[in-house]
């Protein structure tokens, strides 16, 4: 299995598995009052993580054949989905307008997250991350008034 077909695997496994967590769960792991670990299904003892490899010291490329830093814009950076979930713990716009910018989105990431949202995609990233909060938090609040009366 190759490491891209991995990661989107154990993406999925993730993905599920936070979905099925409460509101309070969810909002601890943003917060950092918890953690995730893993566990063999065995014995239930904690997996430690594996030794990562050193990385081979390399020269950087000449001006002349170094890569461009644009990516295409059909490659999105983040997992949208769990963007969508940690907005969704936050209980007010500047919340979750704080949240975005500590995840510094790309323009590209952001319409990744309206897709998730099933909203439009088109837009500046200002506008982009307006009408982001706005589905996610700002009908929230708009709700919560109406109900009040």
């Amino acid at each position: 299995m190759s490491d891209l077909a991995l990661l989107l695997r154990l993406q999925a496994c993730v993905n599920s598995f936070l979905a099925g967590l409460s509101r309070d769960r969810l909002v601890a792991l943003v917060e950092g009052r918890a953690t995730l670990s893993v566990t063999d299904r065995v014995d239930g003892r904690p997996l430690a993580a594996a030794p990562q490899p050193r990385a081979e010291a390399v020269s950087p490329p000449s001006p002349a054949t170094a890569p461009r830093s644009r990516r295409p814009s059909s490659l999105a950076t983040i997992d949208a989905e769990s963007v969508v979930v940690r907005l969704r713990a936050c209980e007010t716009r500047d919340q979750g307008a704080e949240l975005l910018a500590e995840i510094n989105l790309s323009a590209v990431d952001l319409r990744q997250v309206a897709k998730a949202l099933s909203i439009p995609t088109s837009g500046r990233k200002d506008e982009l991350t307006k009408k982001i909060l706005l589905m996610t938090l700002g009908n929230r609040a708009k709700h919560a008034g109406l109900r009040q009366g």
